[in-house]
């Protein structure tokens, strides 16, 4: 029982600090986009079209929040039970396990891969690396040109991995039967194919994009 405690209260500090951990993020994010500024998605330099940083973004920024705002406080004051799950409304039974247990809906992708793998340890792992391989993906672009614009190949196995995304959130929502176990086994091969997949189209969109200029 002391165990158990102590491991609700660690998951208890664990929500409570995580909130401003990523808040430091964000104050960090907006620092490093003051010094070095933001991308540009066609890979062009353009210093010359810079503009300040405040006034013109903090405006910008500030009527998106405004907006968000509203929609939380709107949400909050007349509809603050829509969005629970309905499982929240049952009476607690110490007796009797739910028949169903997941996860809030964004994550149920990750809760689909952990499922797709009989082996327990397996689907933590896999778990673990659907996160953190969102972190490798700038860092295997192999393309001459930045952007998916330029790649229309990348572009369409960018959104077949959306679609394969929602398909995951959906199985990842339903119980453990056929057909979603099948579904959600092909949702993680291609969850994690894709991003190999990316660098591959990369090269070969510039090989014939460099054949093509040759040629001409």
């Amino acid at each position: 029982a002391a165990g158990c405690s102590n491991r609700h209260e660690g998951l208890f500090s664990i929500h409570f600090l995580l909130p401003f951990v990523i808040l430091g993020l964000f104050f960090l994010h907006l620092i490093f986009l003051h010094v070095t500024g933001s991308g540009n998605p066609l890979g062009l330099d353009s210093e010359c079209n810079l503009v300040r940083f405040h006034s013109f973004f903090t405006v910008k920024d500030l009527v998106g929040v405004s907006g968000g705002l509203l929609i939380v406080v709107f949400m909050i004051s007349f509809y603050p039970y829509s969005l629970l799950d309905g499982g929240s409304f049952i009476a607690c039974d110490y007796m009797e396990t739910p028949a169903s247990i997941h996860p809030e809906w964004y994550f149920l992708f990750a809760y689909a891969i952990l499922r797709s793998v009989p082996n327990k340890i397996g689907g933590i792992v896999l778990l673990l690396l659907s996160i953190l391989v969102l972190f490798v993906l700038p860092e295997i672009w192999c393309g001459k040109m930045e952007g998916f614009c330029f790649y229309p190949g990348c572009q369409f196995l960018f959104w077949t991995w959306i679609f394969n995304f929602i398909i995951l959130t959906y199985v990842g929502s339903q119980g453990v039967d056929q057909p979603f176990v099948m579904a959600g086994e092909w949702g993680t091969i291609y969850y994690f194919l894709f991003f190999p997949l990316v660098g591959i189209m990369q090269h070969l969109e510039d090989t014939f994009s460099k054949k093509s200029q040759y040629a001409s």
